[in-house]
C-alpha cells in the first residue's frame, strides 16, 4: 500500500538563534602562526575562526574558547594540522585536524572529539598533554570540593589514520578508530537528549540532527501520519504493526514512532520494529534507547526481544539498506506495514520534488515490487 501525503513545506525554528548543538570545525593555523579553530575559506583551506556565530549554541563558543586557550598555551607541543598543503591526504604528522562538539541540552555539557592525524597512539604524549590540560586526572566528572560545573561532557579521540582514499573526510569509516579518553571507560559517555519526552542516547560517531529544537517538530508530524494510517494496516485487524526503519542510526524516529503507535491504543496486536544501520557504532546506542523507551525490553544479542508477546519487539541489524532488505522482506510471513527511510530517497519522492534528495532509486524499486509489503 502506497500513501501520498504532503507535509508541511517547512519547519521553523524557536529561535534563529543559539539551535546548533552539534559542530565539526577544522582545526590549524592562521595566517599569523597562533591555533585556528573555524570552517573553511570558500573554495581554500584557509581557516576562518567563527567566533561568536549566531547559530552555536553558547556551549559550543565555551569549548572552541577554552580549546584555543589550552592549544596557545602549550605553545605548539600539539602539532596542528596542515590542511593548505598540495596533498594533505599524504601527511603522515600526528596532529590534530579536526574537532567534534555536541552539546547535552539538559546539562549544557559539550562531549568533545579529538581528531587526531595517524593511527592509535601516534604522537600520544602531546595528545596526553592536551588531554591533561582539558581535563586534569583524575578523571572524574565532580572532583571533591569541585561545585562548578564541568563544560566537558566527555572526551574522546578519533584515530583518523592516514588513507588517500578518505581524501577531505573528516572521519574515517573504522569502527575502532573511537576511543574515550575522558571519563574513564567504566562507563560509555553517550550523551543523553529528551526528544518529545522520551530519552536517547548518543554516542560520538552517531548521527545527529543539529537543530533538535526542529527535528522535534517533525518527529511530531511524523508521529500523527503514522497514527492517521495504521487503521489502513493489519493492525486494525490484530495483526502486530510492522515497521521497517532503514539508515536508522540510533533509532530516534524508529522508536519514537513505535511508542506513539502503542500510546495510540490502535495496536491490539503489537508493533514489531527492525532497524538498520550500516555504522556499527550505533548498535550500543540504540539498545541503550531502547530499553529507556520501552523499559520492560530485555537485551538478547543485537535483538531486543520483549516479556509480553502482543506488545512490543525490537530488532536492530547493523548492516546496508540492501542487506536489511533482504532480511526482512524475504520473510513473507509477516508483511511490512511501513517504511521509514531517513534522509527521504529520491525513489520515493514526485519527480518535481527530486532536486537535492539523495540516491536510492534502487531501494525504492525493491520495496515498490517486494509482495511483502501490505
Amino acid at each position: 500500500m502506497w500513501l501520498q501525503r504532503d507535509g508541511p513545506s517547512v519547519f521553523q525554528a524557536p529561535s534563529p538563534c543559539g539551535w546548533r548543538t552539534r559542530a565539526k570545525l577544522a582545526v590549524g593555523r592562521s595566517s599569523l602562526g597562533t591555533p585556528a579553530i573555524g570552517l573553511f575559506e570558500e573554495s581554500t583551506h584557509a581557516i576562518i575562526p567563527i567566533d561568536g556565530c549566531a547559530a552555536h549554541h553558547p556551549a559550543i563558543d565555551a569549548a572552541v574558547r577554552q580549546l584555543r586557550s589550552v592549544l596557545n598555551s602549550l605553545n605548539g607541543t600539539v602539532k596542528l594540522f596542515d590542511h593548505t598543503s598540495q596533498t594533505p591526504w599524504k601527511n603522515r604528522v600526528a596532529a590534530l585536524r579536526y574537532i567534534q562538539l555536541t552539546v547535552e541540552r539538559s546539562t549544557g555539557q559539550v562531549q568533545l572529539v579529538l581528531v587526531w592525524n595517524g593511527s592509535q597512539g601516534s604522537g600520544q604524549s602531546s595528545l596526553d598533554t592536551l588531554l591533561e590540560r582539558l581535563w586534569p586526572c583524575p578523571a572524574e566528572r565532580h572532583p571533591a570540593g569541585d561545585r562548578s560545573p564541568r563544560l566537558w561532557h566527555s572526551i574522546w579521540v578519533h584515530w583518523r589514520d592516514v588513507n588517500a582514499q578518505l581524501k577531505s573526510a573528516i572521519f574515517s569509516k573504522q569502527s575502532h578508530a573511537w576511543q574515550q579518553m575522558r571519563p574513564p571507560l567504566h562507563a560509555h559517555a553517550a550523551v543523553q537528549e529528551v526528544i518529545n519526552g522520551l530519552t536517547f542516547s548518543f554516542g560520538p560517531s552517531s548521527f545527529r540532527q543539529a537543530n533538535l529544537d526542529v527535528f522535534e517538530r517533525i518527529l511530531e508530524d511524523m508521529k500523527a501520519a503514522l497514527v492517521s494510517v495504521i487503521p489502513k494496516t493489519g493492525a486494525a485487524a490484530g495483526m502486530p504493526l510492522r515497521l521497517l526503519e532503514l539508515y536508522s542510526g540510533v533509532g530516534v524516529i524508529g522508536l519514537s514512532l513505535a511508542h506513539a503507535a502503542l500510546a495510540s491504543g490502535l495496536c491490539p496486536g503489537g508493533v514489531r520494529l527492525c532497524s538498520s544501520d550500516e555504522n556499527p557504532n550505533c548498535e550500543e546506542p540504540f539498545n541503550q534507547s531502547a530499553q529507556t523507551v520501552f523499559p520492560w525490553l530485555q537485551l538478547e544479542g543485537v535483538q531486543v526481544a520483549t516479556r509480553a508477546p502482543n506488545d512490543v519487539s525490537i530488532e536492530y541489524i547493523a548492516a546496508s539498506a540492501e542487506e536489511a532488505l533482504h532480511h526482512v522482506l524475504d520473510d513473507a510471513s509477516e508483511p511490512v506495514d511501513v517504511v521509514l527511510l531517513d534522509p527521504p530517497r529520491r525513489g520515493f519522492a514526485r519527480r518535481r520534488d527530486h532536486r537535492g534528495l539523495v540516491g536510492g532509486d534502487a531501494i525504492a524499486t525493491s520495496l515498490r515490487q517486494h509482495v511483502s509489503i501490505r
